[in-house]
């Protein structure tokens, strides 16, 4: 079953390069394999929670600059709450 298009990690290569990290090196920092780092890019695995946030430290961005699509779930998610709220 493929992912969907919301979960892909867009920014990580962009950020990775950016940063200057070679798939390698990235995954020798966070502790995982190249595999590991190379399946976030592709869209075939996510990361865990935790190392979501550890690599956007390491990168020096948000977690959302990795994986755009999160921000806009997290925006929907907070606006539906707002008008709970509301109510």
């Amino acid at each position: 079953m493929p992912i969907p298009t919301y979960t892909l990690m867009t920014g990580l290569k962009e950020a990775r390069k950016a940063a200057g990290y070679t798939q390698t090196e990235l995954g020798q920092h966070l502790g995982v394999c190249l595999g590991a780092v190379s399946s976030w890019e592709t869209g075939r695995n996510l990361p865990s929670i935790p190392t979501l946030f550890a690599m956007a430290d390491l990168l020096g961005v948000a977690p959302t600059d990795l994986m755009p699509s999160l921000k806009v779930r997290l925006y929907a998610c907070a606006a539906n709450d707002l008008k709970e709220v509301q109510r």
